[in-house]
């Protein structure tokens, strides 16, 4: 018990036994008008006033000054019973049973310390009362000193007996705590474990009925099964097969794939069943073979787009020399004039194409940005003319490490695409900017038009290999900007609508993407 409680009982416990003994003198007097002594009364009423100021200051006082209060219910109640037996002037009277009940609830209530204590004051007291105004030599002949002797005796022993048996008691709570605190910790470590596991765990007794099932099997089952059977149902294939397999289950009205293994436990206890949903493994592995296919594919079409390339070149060197010998404005020619822009038209897509299937390795360089725009920006007026104004926002001092020539590529196809969807007179606005995310300095960029944008039916397919909305567009355009972002470890995105343009962003590290899994080689700025 803490402090607060031994006050409480000890209080209880003498109210208790006031309320006792004014009923014995209430029934004294009313049955044998036998006067109760004063004594009594003045005992009764103190106690009684004692017991209300105790539970008061127990309610009160600070914790640190409960164990006086408690010491001085002992006291008291000692003192209250050596009263009782002066008042009666019988040292071996009924009174006696006071002090060994005293040192009784005293070792119940406080312990070791209490019995030995108030073993110790009760014989004193006793003692006391035994001698009070005797001289020495009328003690040792007095037939009185051996009963004395004998209670004196019993006292003591009492108190060693219940301090002996108090100390036993005190170590063994001590232990019970501990071990309590020590199945408490494992109980939780054991509900944690249980609880926070990746897997589901399901515990089935012999009758295949679930006894157990952590969080995560809920989750997954997408419902509660305790109580219920699993050797039917829709999750049978968890109960009747040992081994370790793999079922699909109908979960929340979708297949999904459960790789699960039953376990025996020791005893004929029942089963334990551990379980996983591998779906999206599956879906990843499935995923990764078609990837490893069109990788194969990809090697072999770049291989042949290559091949395609030389004689390709040979074609357009002679349809040149024969052009050369033609006269001018003839049909021949003409057809000639066709046929070297298709071969240029077909070599920029076969350029494209090997470009995306084989990406070259980074090199890396600090870039001025300002100055790299402002010279794709006099590129691409030089092709598409002066009917677009440009808007660039970009501050002289702001530099970005990345391959200068995939940079350039970047922003020419991004500019390009903004100036074409721009109308007569239209502007291109420019910017970069730089972000301090926590996970490292970026920069970002954005381009936009006040064009018709991108209608949202064919957003989500603009970085797609080949797609294009452009008569005579290759579908490789974007698909390579975003090849080359990512490769240098940063992120794209747009933001269009429909008759107000579109915003084309992406960001790249400061000082670099980041060299693991990505080939790069750093050259000097």
């Amino acid at each position: 018990m803490d402090s607060r409680s031994q006050i409480r009982a000890l209080v209880l416990f003498r109210i208790a036994f006031l309320v006792m003994m004014m009923g014995s003198t209430a029934v004294l007097w009313f049955f044998y008008q036998e006067n109760p002594a004063a004594q009594v009364i003045e005992l009764c009423l103190a106690g009684l006033g004692f017991s209300f100021v105790s539970g008061i200051l127990s309610r009160l006082l600070n914790k640190r000054w409960l164990p006086i209060v408690i010491w001085a219910q002992v006291l008291w109640d000692l003192g209250a019973a050596a009263y009782l037996m002066h008042g009666m002037n019988a040292v071996m009277s009924i009174s006696l049973a006071l002090f060994f009940i005293q040192i009784v609830f005293a070792s119940v209530v406080i312990g070791s310390r209490g019995a030995v204590v108030s073993s110790l004051i009760s014989a004193a007291l006793v003692t006391y009362l035994a001698v009070d105004g005797q001289h020495l030599n009328d003690i040792l002949n007095t037939k009185a000193l051996p009963p004395l002797i004998f209670v004196q005796s019993c006292i003591l022993f009492l108190g060693g007996c219940l301090a002996y048996f108090a100390r036993n008691r005190e170590r063994m709570r001590r232990s019970l705590d501990q071990t309590e605190s020590a199945l408490k910790d494992l109980s939780s470590l054991h509900a944690a474990i249980i609880n926070y596991s990746p897997s589901g765990i399901l515990s089935i007794d012999r009758e295949g009925r679930v006894i157990l099932m952590n969080r995560m099997a809920e989750t997954i089952l997408g419902q509660n099964l305790i109580g219920k059977s699993l050797a039917v149902g829709p999750f049978a294939e968890l109960f009747n097969r040992a081994d370790r397999s793999e079922s699909r289950m109908e979960i929340r009205g979708e297949s999904r794939s459960i790789g699960h293994q039953r376990v025996e436990l020791p005893d004929m206890q029942g089963w334990l069943v551990i379980f996983q949903d591998v779906t999206d493994m599956r879906e990843m592995e499935s995923r990764m073979k078609v990837n490893d296919k069109l990788a194969s594919v990809g090697q072999l079409a770049a291989g042949i787009a290559h091949e395609i390339r030389n004689p390709l070149a040979s074609l357009s060197g002679s349809v040149q020399m024969l052009r050369a010998e033609m006269p001018q404005e003839s049909a021949s020619e003409k057809l000639m004039q066709i046929v070297l822009r298709e071969t240029d038209r077909l070599d920029g897509l076969l350029k494209n194409f090997l470009m995306y299937a084989k990406p070259s390795e980074l090199r890396l360089e600090a870039v001025s940005l300002r100055k790299h725009c402002l010279e794709m920006i006099e590129v691409i007026q030089n092709r598409v003319g002066k009917k677009v104004k440009y808007q660039l926002d970009i501050a002289e001092r702001l530099e970005c490490r990345c391959d200068p020539l995939q940079l350039s590529q970047i922003l020419w196809n991004l500019i390009l695409n903004a100036a074409q969807a721009s109308p007569e007179g239209g502007e291109v606005k420019i910017s970069a900017r730089e972000l301090n995310p926590f996970d490292g300095a970026r920069i970002r960029f954005e381009v936009s038009d006040r064009g018709l944008g991108i209608p949202e039916s064919v957003r989500g397919k603009i970085f797609d290999p080949f797609f294009t909305t452009k008569p005579e567009g290759t579908g490789l355009g974007l698909p390579l900007v975003f090849q080359m972002v990512k490769a240098h470890g940063g992120e794209i995105g747009v933001e269009s609508e429909e008759g107000r343009g579109s915003l084309f962003w992406f960001e790249l590290y400061r000082d670099g993407p980041k060299t693991e899994g990505r080939m790069i080689s750093s050259s000097a700025a």
